[in-house]
């Protein structure tokens, strides 16, 4: 009789363990297929964004930035702006072109 209840308490215990294990390994998997689907959508929009900058028609040249008006230095023949006062490179005053 002893023997039975110890018998029935192991399988008892075994069908614990294994419904444990299970619900563990639901989780896990829920949780790698929620970072799976993450991964993927951030990878889809990435390529969607590389898609959209080939497709995208280029910008007009007018629009770049003005062209700086520059001249050298007449002391360290750097370039400095044409309407500077002072020479950024050498520290030197210099006659603004104008």
């Amino acid at each position: 009789m002893f023997a039975y209840l110890i018998v029935i308490i192991l399988i008892v215990g075994v069908i614990l363990a294994i419904r444990t294990v299970s619900k563990r390994s639901a989780a896990h998997r829920a949780a790698h297929d929620a970072r799976a689907r993450a991964m993927a959508q951030a990878t889809i929009a990435a390529m969607k964004k590389q898609h959209a900058a080939k497709t995208a028609p280029a910008a007009p040249i007018e629009s770049a930035a003005p062209v700086r008006e520059e001249r050298e230095c007449p002391f360290c023949a750097e370039p400095i702006l044409k309407k500077a006062r002072v020479c950024k490179h050498c520290g030197r005053d210099v006659e603004p072109m104008l």
